[in-house]
């Protein structure tokens, strides 16, 4: 190599030397107002979906389980939403109220619902409500956990969202959550409920809305409490 060659080495330190610092400048140049920030008046970006400001509507003490659907056969999509205990200082005790939020079509609001109260005859600990058509009269009805009697109800729908107990079922302890589906492929929706306390899910198979004894899969094969 010749004394008057520049070496390739320093062209390369010298090239990453003003790549660096022309970063830097660019990164500097840019203000707070380049950058996304949460904004809590208007809609917010996130991925490319945009979400406009949230609004808030009361749905009871300890709101938990929410589920929807056409509860009054009007072709618009209703919510239920299932208050578990009510909270007195420190201790809590047995609620059930399910609150009711129906679509009003004559209302141009963000949120055009009416909200009304659906409250037990007796307190209850609802921990969850789930919605699907359990009888096969094309009506929606709803199940909720009646958790603090280790127990599930179903509560029927006479079509124009208004909900009569239609009796129970025991299950595991202390049942906290609900899902449903057609779980052996004979057209009727089925249950699955999740119990807390001796870590176990009871299958629950439909017949025209009476729900036979249920099927318990236990997490663990040696707890002497998961038995049925």
């Amino acid at each position: 190599m010749s004394s008057n060659q520049f070496p390739e080495n320093y062209l390369w330190y010298i090239f990453s030397f003003l790549l660096v610092s022309f970063g830097t400048v660019l990164f500097a140049g840019c203000n707070s107002s380049d950058s996304p920030t949460k904004n809590n008046t208007g809609p917010s970006v996130v991925s490319g979906t945009v979400f406009e400001s949230p609004l808030e509507f009361d749905a009871g003490d300890n709101p938990l389980g929410i589920t929807f659907a056409d509860f009054n056969d009007d072709n618009k999509t209703d919510y239920i939403v299932a208050s578990s205990r009510k909270q007195n200082g420190i201790s809590t005790t047995e609620d059930g109220t399910l609150t009711l939020f129906q679509k009003n079509s004559s209302s141009s609001s963000r949120f055009p619902f009416t909200s009304s109260t659906i409250t037990p005859a007796t307190a209850e600990w609802r921990q969850d409500v789930i919605s699907a058509d359990f009888n096969g009269d094309n009506k929606t009805d709803l199940v909720v956990t009646h958790t603090g009697e280790d127990k599930i109800k179903l509560l029927r729908n006479d079509g124009s969202a208004n909900f009569t107990d239609n009796g129970s079922v025991t299950v595991g302890d202390v049942p906290i959550n609900l899902i449903s589906g057609d779980w052996n492929s004979d057209n009727q929706t089925d249950l699955a409920v999740v119990n807390r306390d001796n870590s176990s899910v009871s299958i629950l198979q439909n017949s025209s809305g009476v729900f036979g004894f249920p099927n318990s899969v236990c997490q663990y094969a040696s707890n002497s409490d998961c038995r049925w």
